[in-house]
């Protein structure tokens, strides 16, 4: 399932959330699976459950047409521009597409694990080819950056009551 199906069906589950008779006939449509038996139809479905909710792996590099694109290498060093997007599209939450552009960008340099990507340029530079990347790419990134943010945040207050002791 691609970045851009992914967003479909969260779009639709958002509009039909009571009706899942009404979503599960929108996501054969989108699959082409309008025409298939009851059997594969409860298949798919399934098969889209287990990928959304059962698979938050982070994928630091992956492999589209030919290039290797990698998340960025180090947090640290993330530019403001890249910063204020990532922000401004993750409390929309809706562009998986634009963010997966900011995340991962086409692999420059590579040593064993180490590797640099691409610099920042927009996210419009590579967000029509990350809606054709597997889902599981975003999803388990954006898991990854929960998990970071709260980290983060513990580290953070952990750190201000030691300091008013």
């Amino acid at each position: 399932m691609t970045i851009e199906q992914y967003m479909k069906i969260v779009l639709l589950v958002e509009v039909f959330k009571d009706n899942e008779e009404r979503i599960n006939e929108e996501v054969y449509k989108i699959f082409d699976y309008q025409d298939k038996i009851q059997e594969e139809k409860n298949k798919l479905t399934n098969d889209i459950y287990v990928k959304i909710k059962l698979n938050e792996d982070f994928v630091n590099r992956f492999e589209f047409n030919g290039i290797e694109y990698g998340f960025i290498p180090n947090l640290q060093n993330i530019t403001t521009q890249e910063c204020l997007d990532l922000d401004k599209l993750l409390k929309e939450g809706k562009q998986l597409n634009k963010i997966a552009s900011i995340l991962y960008r086409p692999i420059t340099k590579s040593f064993n694990e180490y590797y640099d990507i691409e610099p920042y340029e927009s996210y419009t530079k590579y967000e029509k080819i990350m809606n054709l990347v597997d889902c599981v790419i975003i999803v388990g990134a954006i898991d990854y950056i929960k998990q970071l943010t709260v980290s983060l945040m513990m580290a953070a207050s952990k750190n201000l009551i030691n300091e008013t002791k």
